[in-house]
């Protein structure tokens, strides 16, 4: 185990919180941070001039490594983010979501990680919560996989990635990129962005921006066989927000048409448009952009043709007339860079599959491919609920990874295990102890 930094000293790891207006769901979040057992780590919350009981969340938390930041004006998010940032002391950054979650042995076993190796980038795989009411007919749900138990570590050359996120063949930012939103970026790299584009955030989708960016400044990525952080999708979010938008049009404060307000306050800022919705348009905007910035227009390949055929495929798949309104948007997107618009012969498309991760125990007849946990009293209640539990199913007190597929199928038989075991009791302890959670991460 890493020692702990000393006062006055830099902390290892930056878990940085950009928040507004969800006070209910920041409070369960800042508690799975704080419930981490190490003064390591520094959890900086950056409020975007909210309006509720946000600072009195905060400080009704009476611990040292906890930092409340505000700009003291509405700004768009990815400015939020950089902000953040800028308030940020660790020698590593990690962003997380108001209604997500950290996991306290996966930031544990984390923090030896980069005390030992010290990596550029580190990204793992990532279970998800959906909150009560975020979905309909569900209280609560908390997912995990057999690929969130594979243990050990890969590396990945980065540029790599970026060749195949550059021709096309991978239009997924998140399997295809170096995350910084629920993933872990070295100090060094994110200055180094500073020092050629003048901020790290420069698109309005700060995870989609960070993702690819760092791609262009560093060597490879390790990449975890286990989590350290829980997404969450909470009725207030706004990538869910963007899913339903049709049905929330009407609605003033829908998150996302937040979003798309406060940055086209800035549009002269960003050549990028907020209103784009099809993901493989932002992320190939996005690309462009970044290229743009970061002078390696000689350097990089882009399969235009590949982008766009993945764009009219998944244009083709949305109803009118969002089909119509979001095929303008991306071809004015498309004239920035002078590229062509779109082929609007709808009925010729297909909708292209998405990219997967699949697990070597998926296909195994005999095993469940996920566990699913409905939350009900006292369990999976909320984020911080869910956090607690997925520690303990996912964590087997082993770095090593397993290998072969039958050693896979054997980590995951534990994993269900310990599930059941742990849904049979009448309670569950609401914070496990500081030795517990390192015996868990395998570091005692």
């Amino acid at each position: 185990m890493s020692e702990p930094a000393r006062r006055g000293e830099s902390p290892i790891l930056s878990v940085i919180i950009p928040t507004r207006e969800r006070s209910a769901y920041l409070n369960h979040c800042v508690r799975s941070a704080l419930a981490v057992p190490s003064e390591d780590i520094e959890v900086i919350v950056s409020d975007n001039a909210s309006n509720d009981d946000t600072r009195a969340v905060v400080d009704g938390f009476d611990d040292k490594r906890l930092v409340y930041a505000n700009p003291g004006v509405r700004i768009p998010m990815y400015d939020n983010f950089e902000f953040a940032l800028g308030k940020s002391r660790g020698r590593y950054l990690t962003f997380i979501g108001d209604d997500d979650a950290v996991l306290p042995a996966g930031i544990l076993r984390l923090i030896d990680l980069l005390c030992r190796e010290s990596p550029e980038v580190v990204n793992w795989p990532l279970p998800g919560y959906v909150w009560p009411g975020a979905a309909n007919g569900v209280e609560g749900l908390l997912t995990l996989k057999p690929t969130h138990i594979q243990g050990g570590k890969s590396i990945i050359d980065s540029r790599h990635l970026l060749d195949t996120l550059a021709q096309g063949s991978n239009a997924s930012y998140r399997f295809g990129g170096a995350r910084i939103y629920h993933g872990c970026v070295a100090r060094h790299v994110v200055d180094d962005i500073i020092a050629r584009t003048g901020s790290y955030f420069f698109v309005p989708w700060p995870d989609v921006g960070g993702s690819i960016v760092n791609l262009f400044v560093t060597r490879n990525i390790t990449v975890l066989g286990e989590p350290c952080t829980l997404a969450g999708e909470s009725p207030a979010s706004s990538g869910r927000s963007l899913r339903f938008q049709e049905k929330q049009r009407a609605e003033q404060t829908n998150p996302f048409a937040q979003f798309i307000h406060e940055n086209q306050e800035r549009s002269h800022a960003v050549s990028v448009d907020a209103r784009i919705r099809p993901i493989s348009a932002l992320t190939f905007l996005t690309l462009l952009e970044t290229i743009r910035r970061m002078g390696a227009e000689q350097n990089l390949h882009v399969n235009v043709q590949a982008w766009l055929t993945m764009m009219e495929s998944e244009l083709a798949a949305m109803p009118e007339p969002a089909r119509t309104e979001q095929a303008d948007i991306v071809d004015s997107g498309l004239q920035v860079f002078r590229l062509p618009g779109v082929d609007r012969a709808w009925s010729r498309k297909r909708k292209s599959k998405r990219a997967r991760v699949h697990s070597p125990v998926r296909s195994h007849r005999l095993l469940p491919n996920r566990i699913c946990i409905v939350s009900r009293p006292g369990l999976c209640g909320n984020v911080f609920q869910a956090a607690q539990l997925a520690d303990r199913i996912l964590s087997t007190k082993t770095v090593e990874k397993p290998k072969g597929r039958i050693a896979l199928a054997a980590a995951w038989v534990g994993a269900l295990v310990r599930a059941r075991q742990l849904l049979s009791r009448r309670s569950l302890r609401e914070s496990p102890s500081s030795r517990f959670l390192r015996e868990t991460a395998g570091l005692e």
